[in-house]
């Protein structure tokens, strides 16, 4: 897409720089000042339970009502559980106060050494740069250059995930990071650089398990390199690195202990470590959302449950406490019906995904983009959990999405602008205020949208002689008159 051109302090790029850094600064200093109101009331004895113990995180997390920061307390309180060599995960199926792999406790222990507001201000840092590299690497991968395009492309996708860019900041979650990994590995696979895209992919799932699920493109594509160089990081990570530290045989059975207690843990009332809430409206997973419409399981479940995962709501109303089981289910079938139906659901997905993928000989730099965006919006309805700001992922796909309404003909941009309307309006019904609607699909059903239209537009590419033409009649109509 032609660059536009445009001199002075306030050309688009200029103004998009500013605004970057107003919102990024706004979102880093939030965390950091819901720190320092915490230790207020510690001082003032309001909170009276210490929070730098796992063991003591779940009394914690009841006696301060509407807390902020609750992610933030977990990695803290699990970077010093390694350093003071104490176990991880509570023995006896207890519930995990931290629930990701060991790694992440150990990648976390420098970080808490610093203290929680320093560590707080690291991680925020962190998710600031991973912002910008998400946003150059998505133009980049739309369009072959990551700088000088056209402003849209940067700013409106950013726009759209901007709540979930603000939850991330906010409650302490790596999703800004996952994505930043995810985004690292395919501009590797861009430049053919396989074993730099493997190591990053296994980073992702070192740190939180549902990225794995891109080994299974990297083996479709034939990427025998970055699949090897995944699997050995996978076992660097998850089993090398953490042994000088924690010791190899308690490593291995800590990393065991949470392996059955997270991925292996499935049944009619519990997810993972979700009791529950595993099958709540706030989780808007395809796995979720089939278990309530299939069998009776109550969306709305009383107390702390009924909440978001990112929300700092007080407890619930008397009212909402006396009412008794609601459900949305349209048929009431057997646990093990309604998983046969998810397995075939989930198969029909990723056979549709692979009959819309070009053959090899015929794919392009451009192709490989769509299929990763497409890649990632499947990775986030497989995912068991969904919550709402794991849709930051969107922003990749959004990029792309916009790329192609900017150089779209005029006979289809019609279209493309009704269905790139009716998935914003899908996408504003995540909130988290709409409950009816995220127990009834909405991420799902958005998600789909957004997997329908990338499909489309793998299966109809652009025509380059029509699209300069169309492009440049678009950059002179938005370009201000002071560039021309």
């Amino acid at each position: 897409m032609p660059a536009i051109r445009s001199r002075g302090f306030l050309s688009p790029y200029s103004v998009l720089i500013v605004f970057a850094c107003i919102v990024l600064i706004g979102c880093c200093l939030t965390p950091i000042a819901n720190e320092f109101r915490r230790k207020s009331k510690q001082r003032e004895g309001i909170h009276s339970i210490p929070d730098d113990r796992l063991s003591t995180l779940l009394a914690s997390g009841r006696e301060q009502k509407g807390a902020k920061n609750k992610d933030y307390r977990v990695w803290y309180a699990a970077g010093l559980t390694v350093l003071r060599g104490e176990d991880i995960y509570p023995p006896g199926g207890e519930q995990f106060p931290f629930i990701y792999p060991p790694f992440a406790a150990v990648v976390l222990a420098p970080l808490a050494a610093m203290g929680r507001i320093m560590m707080v201000a690291g991680l925020c840092l962190v998710n600031s740069a991973a912002c910008i590299a998400i946003s150059l690497m998505s133009v980049y991968l739309a369009t072959g250059k990551a700088l000088r395009q056209h402003p849209m492309l940067y700013a409106i996708p950013a726009l759209v995930v901007a709540p979930w860019i603000n939850d991330n900041f906010l409650i302490g979650q790596p999703n800004l990071f996952l994505l930043f990994c995810m985004m690292l590995a395919f501009v590797s696979l861009r430049q053919r650089r396989e074993a730099p895209a493997g190591a990053m992919i296994a980073l992702a799932t070192a740190i939180k398990a549902f990225p794995l699920m891109g080994i299974v493109y990297l083996i479709y594509r034939r990427r025998w390199k970055a699949t090897a160089s995944m699997l050995a990081f996978l076992l660097f990570f998850l089993v090398i690195l953490p042994s000088p530290f924690r010791g190899f045989g308690r490593n291995l059975a800590e990393l065991r202990n949470w392996a059955n207690g997270m991925l292996f843990h499935y049944d009619k009332e519990e997810l993972g470590q979700r009791s529950g809430r595993a099958y709540a409206w706030s989780n808007g997973s395809l796995l979720a959302l089939t278990n309530r419409l299939l069998r009776p399981v109550d969306p709305f479940p009383k107390g702390k449950h009924n909440q978001d995962d990112d929300s700092t709501q007080d407890e619930p109303s008397v009212s909402e406490k006396s009412r008794g089981p609601q459900r949305i289910n349209i048929a009431n079938l057997n646990f093990h019906y309604v998983n046969a139906i998810f397995v075939l659901t989930s198969l029909m997905l990723c056979l549709g995904y692979v009959l819309v993928m070009p053959p090899r000989a015929r794919s392009t730099p451009q192709t490989e983009a769509i299929e990763q965006a497409m890649l990632l919006v499947l990775m986030l309805i497989f995912s068991p959990l969904l919550y709402g700001y794991y849709f930051v992922w969107l922003w990749f796909p959004l990029t792309i999405v916009l790329h192609r309404l900017l150089i779209a003909q005029p006979r289809e941009r019609r279209g493309l602008w009704i269905w790139f309307g009716l998935l914003l309006l899908t996408l504003f019904f995540n909130a988290p205020q709409f409950k009816l609607a995220r127990a009834l699909g909405s991420n799902v059903w958005s998600a789909l949208l957004m997997l329908g239209g990338l499909a489309w537009m793998l299966r109809n590419p652009p025509r380059p002689a029509e699209n300069s033409r169309d492009e440049g009649m678009l950059d002179a109509a938005l370009t201000p008159p002071s560039a021309h």
